[in-house]
């Protein structure tokens, strides 16, 4: 049989923060990669340049910088975006420790967050809500996924007692949005 995938809906969750982004009035909001050899890092990519087009605002190259998913990473690509996309007003960072280095190298230039710069990440790892300022994220359900992974496991040891929600090879999961107030400027 064909192998089993359970995974996160990556893109939705990266369309759903950069949306939240533009609600808040930010206009040029940049984005710092993961890897982009991850399908990960390139779904949440496609996600953040497709919510940008459907609000019909810019997504160049230039607000675009590759990060390894560290917080030194997401030192850095601050200091690349704002030489290179100095009309930058957000960042989403394509996980938590990425962007705590941004929150960080923000912090030490004198950059207000959220005010001058909106900061958004993804994981909502158990430090993100302890960030200064705490961070806005997606959050992952990995008990939910677990707890699917060992049932599905259980119902191709018993094909007679097959869950139909669990038959697909493929299982999305939904994601959650976690405001806080690295992106709230209101």
């Amino acid at each position: 049989s064909a192998p089993t995938t359970i995974s996160f809906d990556n893109f939705a969750g990266a369309y759903t923060i950069t949306q939240h982004l533009v609600k808040q009035g930010y206009g040029h909001i940049a984005h710092i990669t993961g890897p982009l050899d991850w399908w990960e890092s390139r779904e949440r990519k496609r996600g953040w340049m497709r919510a940008l087009m459907d609000a019909g605002l810019p997504a160049p190259e230039s607000a675009v910088v590759s990060g390894d998913w560290s917080a030194a990473s997401g030192a850095a690509a601050l200091e690349t975006l704002l030489f290179q996309y100095p009309e930058m007003d957000a960042v989403f960072a394509a996980n938590d420790q990425t962007a705590l280095g941004v929150l960080s190298a923000a912090t030490a230039k004198g950059i207000r967050v959220p005010y001058s710069l909106g900061v958004a990440g993804y994981d909502n790892i158990s430090e993100a809500e302890y960030f200064s300022p705490p961070l806005t994220t997606i959050h992952q359900d990995f008990n939910l996924l677990g707890e699917l992974a060992v049932h599905k496991l259980m119902a191709m040891n018993n094909p007679e007692n097959e869950d139909p929600s669990l038959s697909a090879n493929t299982i999305i999961l939904p994601t959650t949005l976690k405001v806080r107030s690295s992106t709230q400027r209101g």
